[in-house]
């Protein structure tokens, strides 16, 4: 399969070729001086010759720790943080970075997120369980901070191994260390696009390493490598929702951001989406939604999120999704992002099983279990040694609003209507089956996370093996826990 950037330029490779012939051809032995002309990848990038760093390793090699260390002006860093803390934006400071050993000294890094840095604006800590992993994490401490690296903030067109950019995430536990990394394993092992990520040690202003866990930021790299047709890939932001608002591209600033293709595509694909689910008719909706949007990845989607206990998904107070746009097929794929409470305590009080209003209360049995597994369905929802687990009202949103159906602190009506819709039912069903069977039934969820348990165990030095062991036995708990929720009980 030939990559989009092929399709995208062999046009321009053609013209050259031809053009080269005839002024060989032409011109015979007069000496002509080279004009280099370098076609970016999408024209969102700009029209230069991109410097395309190499580095000593693989970015993304989950085979070792990485090390990352960081410089920047303190004073610029304080005015950075004074600005976020008056305004709430994200600029960019430069830095250098050196990560396994090679250096870019000319680098953006800017804040990160949301949740983290409101709990920091007033200057407080916000206090971990990490066992000395993170027991604190203020702005006083930039190595602990969620960080955006962008290779290209100041030197337009460069890239490190293909990459634009870089998500540090935050680790304020070893747990949130685990978790994340397994989540989007599990995504991947269920067949739906997840990003790339890796374990480093982070340093900044020669601080001392911590542990981190850093995140693949989905851009044209991330789309030429999940998807084969050419397309537009949009991200939701938390400050939005997934409401129509009027043909105006401006009314979606706080509620979408395109990524790629910015000169040759606009929002008006994903405009029409949001109108088309807030206008069409029940009946419509059923109809004709395979039209708009890949309804066998989304119900794929949802069980996933459902059966990895992220209530912060597409309907979350975070809106935390991706969006694809296939040119060629004329509709939308939803992408998982930022993981991060996905089987986690906090996610499992908040939303259960998460994703799914009807995780459950549409009968999936899950297909192929482990052995013991009972015959029938999940439960339909409810609560659980006082947790809110996956289902809620039949045909409806989840009970707890947090868990992603309708409520002040979530919502979206292309899953609400997707779950309330009889048509969808068996569809639901038989994916929430699938991915059972691809990361509980198969035991990928088990041996993924003894993959990245022994990974961890190569840099002892990082963490306290107490608490390793202690968050090690609750992941296997939660994973436990999200198999019963499906109905389905796993001895282990």
């Amino acid at each position: 399969m030939r990559s989009l950037r092929w399709r995208r330029n062999r046009r321009f490779v053609v013209l050259f070729g031809a053009g080269f012939v005839v002024l060989t051809l032409g011109f015979g032995n007069t000496r002509l001086a080279p004009f280099v002309s370098t076609v970016p990848a999408d024209d969102s990038e700009p029209a230069v010759e991109a410097e395309d760093i190499e580095g000593s390793a693989s970015v993304f090699d989950e085979g070792f720790v990485h090390e990352i260390t960081i410089s920047f002006d303190q004073a610029a860093y304080e005015r950075m943080v004074a600005d976020y803390k008056a305004t709430g934006d994200k600029s960019f400071i430069e830095a250098s970075i050196t990560i396994d050993g090679t250096t870019m000294s000319s680098v953006g890094i800017r804040l990160k997120g949301n949740s983290t840095l409101r709990g920091l604006a007033g200057g407080g800590q916000r206090g971990g369980a990490g066992g000395g992993l993170a027991a604190a994490t203020s702005f006083g401490e930039p190595s602990r901070l969620p960080w955006l690296v962008s290779f290209d903030e100041y030197v337009k067109g460069q890239r490190y191994q293909g990459y634009e950019e870089l998500a540090l995430r935050p680790v304020t536990s070893i747990s949130s260390a685990i978790n994340e990394a397994l989540a989007l394993e599990l995504v991947a092992v269920a067949g739906e696009p997840s990003q790339k990520w890796m374990y480093t040690t982070v340093s900044v202003n020669g601080a001392n390493a911590v542990l981190r866990l850093a995140v693949e930021v989905p851009m044209g790299e991330f789309a030429d490598d999940n998807f084969e047709n050419d397309g537009v890939l949009y991200k939701s932001l938390s400050t939005g929702h997934f409401t129509y608002l009027g043909e105006d591209p401006l009314a979606y600033d706080d509620a979408f951001t395109q990524v790629t293709l910015k000169k040759q595509q606009d929002l008006k694909p994903l405009i029409d989406l949001l109108r088309w689910v807030s206008e069409a008719s029940d009946e419509e909706f059923a109809a004709n939604l395979a039209q708009h949007v890949e309804v066998e990845s989304l119900a794929r989607y949802l069980a996933l999120q459902s059966l990895l206990g992220n209530f912060d998904d597409m309907g979350g107070p975070g809106q935390n999704y991706y969006l694809w746009y296939d040119r060629e097929t004329g509709k939308f794929t939803i992408i998982s992002w930022d993981m991060n409470l996905a089987l986690s305590p906090f996610g499992r009080i908040l939303g259960g099983a998460g994703g799914g209003g009807q995780a459950g209360g549409q009968g999936a049995a899950p297909a192929g279990g482990r052995q013991g597994a009972p015959a029938g369905g999940a439960p339909a929802g409810g609560v659980q040694n006082g947790v809110p687990v996956a289902g809620g009202p039949a045909g409806g949103g989840p009970a707890n609003p947090a868990a992603g159906g309708r409520g002040p602190l979530g919502g979206n009506a292309l899953k609400d209507r997707f779950l309330a819709s009889p048509a969808f039912a068996d569809l639901y069903a038989a994916a929430r089956a699938e991915v059972y069977d691809a990361i509980y039934a198969s035991g990928a969820d088990g041996k993924e996370l003894t993959r990245i348990l022994a990974l961890l165990g190569t840099r002892p030095e990082l963490y306290d093996p107490d608490v390793l062991d202690t968050q090690a036995k609750n992941l296997r708990s939660a994973l436990q826990t999200q198999a019963d929720t499906a109905g389905v009980s796993l001895p282990r």
